[in-house]
């Protein structure tokens, strides 16, 4: 009889055991997604300067969150647009902020200073410009 009562309490507590780590390991995450940007940005309007030359306007409704090690493009109407890019180096200067990122299509980030900052996404070929 003890026996048949030992081995499903040492079940339970190998389950419970585990769920434990599993909380943890979860809540760990959470805390390590959950940094606060250096700085945020509003957007609504977008330029996208094509390889031809040519330049189209969008009309949006974005936020740029500025981290250490990355920044983030969150277009509120249209979440399935969203995208970050990693930052390497950051250069500071009069004019403005140049973050040199690690991305396939965009080299650097720049971001100019004053009442109004542009935010300028440069690309070998293009470039977009979040104002």
């Amino acid at each position: 009889m003890k026996k048949f009562l030992f081995i499903p309490l040492c079940i339970i507590a190998v389950l419970s055991s585990c769920n434990q780590t599993a909380t943890t390991d979860q809540s760990t995450s959470i805390e390590v997604n959950n940094e606060t940007p250096e700085s945020v940005l509003k957007t609504t309007k977008q330029f996208v300067t094509n390889e031809d030359g040519t330049v189209t306007e969008n009309d949006i409704a974005a936020e740029v969150q500025f981290f250490a090690s990355k920044i983030d493009f969150i277009f509120s109407t249209k979440p399935e647009n969203n995208f970050s890019l990693v930052v390497t180096t950051k250069e500071q200067s009069p004019s403005g902020i140049k973050y040199i990122v690690k991305d396939k299509k965009y080299s650097d980030v720049f971001v100019s200073s004053g009442a109004e900052p542009q935010i300028n996404l440069n690309a070998a070929y293009g470039s977009t410009t979040f104002m």
